[in-house]
């Protein structure tokens, strides 16, 4: 019998779940769960990043007193949400929450600079004011520029953890930053932003294995001997990638959080001008 752990972080509250295959059954046990907020600071909204961290230390430590000695370990989170460091690995700014209002009035002025049609051609991502795209277009230029590696949120966290950089695709879509024909960062967006490619990490399936925690981690905290695994990183992948479904078409999906998404799978991207009008997103 082997022992799953997943942790499902959302925009107000968090996880950890040991999930254990016993014959054709899955079975489900909550080990931890904790709040999550962001915090205002000097007029901004920044999230608790380092409280996750600790909370998902919190929750392996929980699994070893449940006698789980061995185990696998995936991280999803919301979208959109990023971290810089710089080449020492470190965090150069605090991590803005999405619901900070610095993005209000960011689409008009991007799109001053390049059309709407254009952008949604490019990455078939409905218009919301928080998406990455805009986020990074306000964002204090210095910062940017000193900014070894961007990594979104789950990203960060299995950095944390393994010591390994990457950009999981699934999260990597939300951003509005990837050219759905390439499946990777579109140049002109990058440009507009004034950033680098090598500013990001490789982009990475789900299905991934990253290996295992770090040993100082495992050691200082008394931690499981636990491989990691990506997972679709984004929350709402994750739920899809989850639905019984064996057809190959024709089913949707409806999946409820912080707000309710209804969709659908398919093999292409949808990005015409009837979609953009629709506020059809693909991710």
């Amino acid at each position: 019998m082997s022992n799953y752990l997943a942790v499902d972080i959302g925009a107000s509250s968090g996880r950890l779940v040991s999930a254990t295959l016993q014959g054709e059954q899955i079975h489900l046990q909550e080990l931890h769960r904790f709040n999550n907020s962001f915090s205002e600071k000097n007029g901004h909204d920044y999230w608790n990043i380092d409280d996750l961290f600790d909370e998902i230390i919190q929750g392996l430590q929980k699994a070893k007193q449940n006698g789980i000695g061995s185990c696998t370990l995936g991280i999803d989170t919301w979208a959109v949400d990023y971290v810089l460091l710089d080449k020492e690995g470190n965090r150069i700014h605090g991590v803005y929450a999405y619901r900070d209002a610095r993005t209000l009035h960011a689409p008009d002025r991007l799109h001053q600079l390049i059309s709407r049609e254009d952008v949604y051609e490019k990455t078939g991502i409905q218009e919301l004011n928080f998406n990455t795209l805009y986020q990074l277009f306000v964002h204090d230029r210095e910062q940017l520029a000193q900014a070894d590696k961007i990594l979104m949120v789950p990203d960060y966290l299995y950095y944390r953890l393994t010591g390994i950089m990457i950009n999981e695709m699934t999260n990597a879509s939300t951003m509005q930053l990837l050219n759905v024909n390439t499946r990777e960062f579109d140049e002109d967006l990058l440009s507009l932003l004034q950033l680098r490619r090598d500013q990001f990490s490789e982009l990475a399936e789900p299905g991934r294995i990253l290996g295992s925690l770090l040993p100082e981690l495992v050691q200082k905290y008394d931690l499981p001997d636990c491989q990691i695994i990506l997972v679709p990183t984004h929350d709402t992948a994750s739920a899809v990638a989850g639905v019984p479904s064996q057809r190959q078409e024709s089913w949707a999906y409806i999946s409820s959080g912080t707000w309710s998404l209804l969709g659908m799978e398919r093999s292409e991207a949808l990005n015409t001008k009837a979609a953009m009008q629709a506020n059809y997103t693909n991710e």
